[in-house]
């Protein structure tokens, strides 16, 4: 990843979650990057070694505990003088699980990957809605909300009740450009939810 700054993103503030390696990582220094002054969050305290540098910090933070959560996201808008960017990305995935998941795992699934991306939308859009500079909300989906593995029954699930929740907030807010972004493919609400190539 080039470390050139391309400017496109100057000025804006981020917050991305399950950052402290992955797609979560590999994102907040993209945004960096493009200009944007960033915040990753994760349960994992080598987040805060991960991400250093110019415009970009790691914070610790249990996103299924809604008092760290929002902690945290408002420590960002007050350090930062405001929130433009979210990406919802922190996630789990647990292999070999049929309907008859064991219950921690299957309510582990939902807290993680659902509960607090809804507490993590509650928390930000209204620092979001202020904001004056373009400001986006991004859902890290999975191409299991439509095509569901039998093995996988929890990810699956939950992975189908982020998309309607990204619908639903579309609906809801129709004046934030969200942006749900799947495996391979990005689909835009809420004008329409058409499928474009991520690299677009």
């Amino acid at each position: 990843m080039t470390e050139e700054n391309n400017a496109r993103l100057d000025g804006k503030v981020a917050i991305v979650t399950g950052a402290c390696g992955g797609i979560g990582r590999a994102t907040a220094e993209r945004l960096r990057n493009d200009g944007a002054t960033v915040v990753g969050l994760d349960i994992n305290p080598d987040v805060v070694a991960n991400l250093t540098g110019e415009r970009l910090s790691g914070a610790v933070c249990d996103i299924t505990d809604d008092a760290a959560l929002k902690a945290a996201v408002d420590k960002t808008i007050a350090t930062h003088g405001g929130l433009d960017i979210i990406v919802a990305n922190a996630g789990i995935f647990k292999s070999g699980e049929y309907i008859d998941a064991e219950e921690d795992s299957w309510d582990l699934h939902l807290r993680i990957n659902l509960t607090a991306t809804q507490r993590f939308l509650k928390f930000s859009i209204p620092a979001l809605k202020e904001s004056d500079n373009q400001p986006s909300i991004i859902i890290i989906g999975s191409r299991n909300f439509a095509a569901p593995g039998p093995g996988a029954s929890a990810y699956s699930v939950t992975k189908a009740g982020v998309t309607q929740l990204a619908r639903v907030a579309a609906l809801v807010e129709k004046g934030q450009p969200f942006i749900l972004l799947q495996r391979r493919h990005v689909c835009r609400a809420p004008l329409d939810f058409r499928v474009k190539p991520l690299d677009d």
